[in-house]
């Protein structure tokens, strides 16, 4: 259906959608912040969909949830550990999950401000209500200012597509 080469130094990454069969659409995304190529499929039928994403995880060199937060505890520092934590945002399901919100949040707390600014993009790629109050306690608190101006940012376009102004 269409093509977009990416841009690393405009921040977008290569990205190509399939429709696969009536209503149903493939989108493979190289998301240039982590590093990570990644497929969303979507359509009417959710079991079509699902014995999708099980052929492609099959298919595919592919990790699990499982695999991701694992990636995290097995993380050095610094930027490794900003990549892991983003691609366990990345791999984030629609509905919320308790692990995988406890693993980013624990990002929040790491020493590096570089980490901590990375940890608040994870929360983009699943934007759960119940990030809202970590993010204002972020904006709030934390030591560096680039952090908390981002944590703030990312509250505020939450807060508009949770239609919550508070």
């Amino acid at each position: 259906m269409s093509e977009r080469l990416g841009d690393e130094d405009a921040g977008t990454g290569y990205e190509m959608t399939w429709s696969m069969a009536p209503a149903v659409i493939l989108h493979y995304v190289e998301d240039v912040v982590s590093r990570s190529g990644h497929v969303h499929v979507t359509g009417r039928d959710t079991a079509d969909i699902e014995s999708r994403v099980e052929t492609l995880g099959r298919e595919l060199d592919t990790l699990t949830m499982k695999e991701l937060t694992a990636a995290v505890g097995e993380a050095g520092a610094g930027p490794e550990l900003a990549r892991a934590l983003l691609r366990v945002g990345l791999g984030a399901p629609l509905a919320f999950d308790a692990t995988v919100f406890d693993v980013i949040r624990g990002g929040l707390a790491n020493e590096d401000a570089m980490v901590r600014q990375s940890t608040v993009y994870a929360t983009t790629y699943s934007p759960w209500r119940e990030w809202l109050p970590v993010l204002r306690e972020v904006a709030r608190d934390d030591p560096s200012a680039d952090v908390r101006e981002l944590a703030a940012a990312t509250a505020g376009q939450l807060e508009q597509l949770d239609g919550d102004e508070s």
